[in-house]
């Protein structure tokens, strides 16, 4: 018969009754004082786990003091709108304050540390099939995405991260797991493996076609974009810097004038093409028009982080359409290319487009 220890049940009181006293003290005063006050007796200073843990515990009670339940339970009954926010366990996620209308991922985690690593294998593996293919220390200079939000809820943000990676930029996670901003990586972190060969790639300039309108993920491509043409880099290690030689915009973002769930207009176009088969132009020219004159609204973020569209930044977008190089977009579901015609509205506009104005890209 095996007889449980109990050894350890003095230290246990001893824990609990020291978390009691710090929940207890700040419970009674919040304030930033306190938590320095109680770091500084047991000597950890600001940044230090201990000191994180005490700055969470203080907004987990300050949350719970400003509950938004009832105000909520009245509003939504006068039919009145109800915030959204994440649902969870509140020792896991950040679920407070309570009382909003909840939704289930938490896109401020976005991309997570499990996505980063994903498209960091996901981009050396293209990046080295395509040295394979044309060359030996042969990189694409310009990479188009497509990135719909639906796929970004549901790999936490592959995407987004391999858009960041492209361009040498990583994520910086704070302890919970929540994106706070970027970092850039040092060059000679960019490497690539080829038969035992170790070659330092450069920094892929990539632009992306986007369906969503969350504000941090636009932020954190808008701001990559931003700092990296602002490095003091030479054009072979840099192509944002090379490309800005030739056209002066940093917009690297389009979509549709707003926060539209709608089509590029090139499926439809295809649907009724009886009625443009007499075209002067032709019918890849017809779709490339309906496709730019859809999608070339440059997305961005202002200084408050709040999302700013620029509408018709056309000569910006025809550029980047012309010189493209490699065009991709993550199949993250059981869904394929013939099984909607979303694929063929945004990937292959994106692609006819490029076509349309000599661009040959692989894919």
């Amino acid at each position: 018969k095996k007889i449980k220890s109990t050894s350890f049940l003095e230290q246990q009181k001893n824990i609990e009754a020291t978390l009691e006293n710090i929940v207890t003290r700040l419970v009674k005063d919040t304030s930033l004082t306190m938590v320095n006050t109680i770091a500084g007796e047991v000597n950890q200073k600001q940044g230090s786990p201990f000191y994180e843990d005490l700055l969470q515990i203080k907004g987990l009670i300050e949350g719970v003091r400003d509950n938004m339940e009832w105000n909520s339970i009245l509003g939504a009954l006068s039919g009145g709108y109800v915030q959204p926010g994440l649902s969870g366990d509140p020792a896991l996620s950040d679920v407070i304050p309570t009382g909003r209308a909840m939704y289930s991922s938490d896109t401020s985690k976005m991309p997570s540390k499990a996505a980063w690593s994903t498209a960091v294998k996901t981009v050396d593996e293209t990046l080295i099939k395509y040295m394979r293919d044309l060359g030996e220390d042969t990189y694409p200079e310009l990479v188009a995405e497509v990135i719909w939000g639906t796929e970004v809820l549901r790999t936490e943000g592959v995407s987004i991260a391999q858009f960041l990676y492209l361009l040498g930029v990583k994520p910086v996670w704070d302890q919970s797991g929540k994106v706070t901003g970027i970092e850039v990586m040092p060059l000679d972190e960019l490497t690539l493996t080829v038969d035992g060969t170790v070659y330092q790639r450069p920094r892929i300039d990539v632009f992306a076609t986007i369906v969503t309108n969350n504000p941090q993920w636009i932020g954190l491509m808008y701001n990559a974009t931003q700092l990296v043409s602002k490095l003091n880099e030479s054009v072979d290690d840099n192509y944002v810097l090379k490309h800005l030689e030739k056209n002066n915009s940093t917009y690297r973002l389009f979509g549709l004038n707003g926060p539209k769930l709608e089509g590029t207009g090139v499926s439809d176009l295809l649907n009724n093409i009886a009625s443009w088969q007499n075209s002067s132009d032709g019918v890849s020219y017809e779709a490339a028009s309906v496709y730019e004159s859809r999608i070339s609204n440059a997305w961005t973020v202002d200084a408050s982080g709040n999302i700013v569209v620029k509408p018709a930044e056309k000569a910006a977008f025809v550029y980047l359409l012309s010189h493209v190089d490699l065009v991709i977009q993550n199949l993250d579901s059981t869904w394929r290319y013939l099984d909607s015609d979303d694929y063929t509205d945004w990937f292959g506009g994106l692609l006819n487009a490029a076509n349309v104005h000599g661009a040959v890209p692989n894919t």
